[in-house]
């Protein structure tokens, strides 16, 4: 198998489990752990494949988008470096959103942007996804709390009332879920 063909098969196989396992994915510990395991999720998920990608694709020449992803990576690093927060903006606090992630996100961009041919399979994987979470939005919506998301005797109707926030589907806050 070539090198090319490998990295269109990795890159499949990446977007396929964003797609589904990362997408599905419901801590057992309901929403109050969700960003966190999700985050695992998405390093056991991102590291292999941007590793295997560093390994095996080949280099090519950048066009004006990789530019810009670069210079976003470096005004990134250079924000950190300057940052009175030290070795806090490296993993970004509670939110996860520091250096490493910046890097993880912007190295899948653009492997993915070179190597991914989209199929059907992957948009017929994104539409089973979409359907099963807006099955639980469904079930959640009649006040019932499917997988213990919510804390026991809590329902989403509880949100901005009983807790901060509103939790629903498998994204977990409310406007995110929306947006997706």
């Amino acid at each position: 198998m070539s090198n090319r063909t490998l990295c269109a098969r990795l890159s499949t196989l990446y977007a396929a489990s964003l797609l589904t396992l990362f997408f599905l994915y419901l801590p057992l510990g309901g929403y109050a752990r969700m960003m966190e395991e999700k985050y695992v999720l998405f390093l056991i998920l991102t590291v292999p494949y941007v590793l295997a990608m560093l390994v095996f694709s080949r280099r090519s020449r950048p066009d004006a988008m990789h530019l810009a992803a670069a210079a976003l990576f470096v005004f990134s690093l250079l924000s950190c470096l300057l940052s009175p927060y030290g070795t806090a903006t490296v993993l970004g606090g509670t939110r996860k959103n520091g250096l490493l992630t910046v890097f993880l996100l912007l190295a899948a961009f653009h492997f993915l942007s070179r190597h991914l041919n989209p199929t059907r399979r992957l948009l017929y994987a994104a539409g089973v996804s979409v359907t099963l979470c807006d099955l639980l939005i469904l079930l959640q919506l009649t006040g019932a709390n499917p997988f213990s998301l919510y804390p026991e005797g809590l329902t989403y109707f509880d949100g901005n009332v009983a807790y901060a926030g509103q939790f629903v589907g498998t994204a977990g806050n409310a406007d995110f879920t929306a947006f997706l």
